[in-house]
């Protein structure tokens, strides 16, 4: 969510934040892992997501994600997840700034008297890439001479760095409603150039929760997420539809950082056919006051596994 309201430079290098949370549950929360379903029965999930930001301007960001989710049995799930970045995919003249990770998840379902409550851990590896051409390398300064003579000892190959972070979940939920949190960047990876250790990614703090109203046509489902991570904090309220096959909601945003408020608004629209589930979202950035309004663009498939393993879940997402 910094990407979106504060660019680039100030990026805290947390996982891309996704509008169809329910889409990619794993960069959400882990807890969330074994709760698809398949009409009546539990079902394992196949999703993919592609997120595309800044289409107007030479430097947009991309990012793609893909997870899996298999459900082992009745209380155990596990997920695979992968996903990538690309910062200066329209820019020529500059090497990317490329983010990859991997991850692997665990989920353990405990049955409780009124509902039940999801355990899950989750360890991802990242790889960050930048190129040299992306930074101005100053000469260093000999003190006995009066202008510029050495030349920078930096290297000129690209710079990567490789980091392994842990993450926590947890969710209760009942036949209608769900409440929980989940801990990114438990151990505080060192990302920093030269062993600096002033450079870790901090914390990242989500919760999440909300409610499922259903009548005879139409189910609706108000839900909220809660992001927290240094001095940025994100709060996104939306409510969801569902009619049928038909899936539709309506998003607002809130980012505060650096001292800053940035607001924005997004829809998605949803249809499902056999086990197939298509999401497309729009989010429209209101604060920055431009003539083209930068929007983030997003393509979600999910594809529904139905599994006799494990017994039916009790909670409806707003995909499934």
């Amino acid at each position: 969510m910094t990407f979106w309201f504060t660019g680039p430079n100030t990026v805290k290098g947390q996982n891309p934040y996704f509008n169809q949370g329910t889409i990619i549950r794993q960069l959400h929360n882990p807890a969330l892992l074994g709760m698809g379903r398949f009409d009546i029965n539990s079902a394992s999930r196949i999703s993919t997501n592609i997120q595309a930001q800044w289409l107007s301007l030479e430097r947009r960001l991309v990012t793609n994600a893909i997870e899996g989710d298999i459900i082992a049995n009745n209380n155990t799930s596990f997920g695979i997840n992968l996903y990538s970045t690309d910062l200066f995919s329209g820019n020529n003249n500059n090497s990317s700034y490329k983010h990859f990770s991997t991850g692997l998840s665990y989920c353990y379902s405990i049955k409780l008297k009124n509902g039940n409550l999801n355990l899950a851990l989750n360890g991802q590896f990242s790889n960050f890439n930048f190129g040299t051409d992306n930074f101005l390398w100053e000469d260093q300064i000999d003190p006995g001479m009066t202008g510029f003579e050495l030349p920078t000892k930096e290297p000129i190959n690209q710079l990567t760095i490789n980091a392994v972070h842990f993450s926590a979940g947890v969710l209760y939920h009942n036949k209608n409603l769900f409440l929980g949190g989940a801990v990114f960047n438990i151990n505080q990876p060192n990302i920093s150039f030269y062993n600096q250790n002033n450079q870790k990614i901090q914390s990242r703090f989500v919760v999440n929760g909300g409610m499922v109203f259903e009548t005879k046509r139409l189910m609706i489902i108000p839900n909220v997420i809660c992001y927290l991570q240094g001095d940025n904090f994100t709060i996104s309220e939306n409510i969801n539809f569902r009619k049928g096959n038909i899936y539709y909601g309506l998003g607002l945003k809130q980012n505060t950082a650096f001292g800053q408020v940035a607001h924005s608004i997004n829809g998605n629209f949803g249809y499902r056919k056999g086990s197939w589930f298509f999401n497309y979202s729009n989010n429209v950035n209101l604060t920055i006051r431009v003539a083209n309004n930068p929007m983030t663009h997003e393509l979600g498939i999910c594809y529904l596994l139905p599994s006799s393993s494990k017994k039916q879940t009790s909670l409806y997402l707003p995909t499934e």
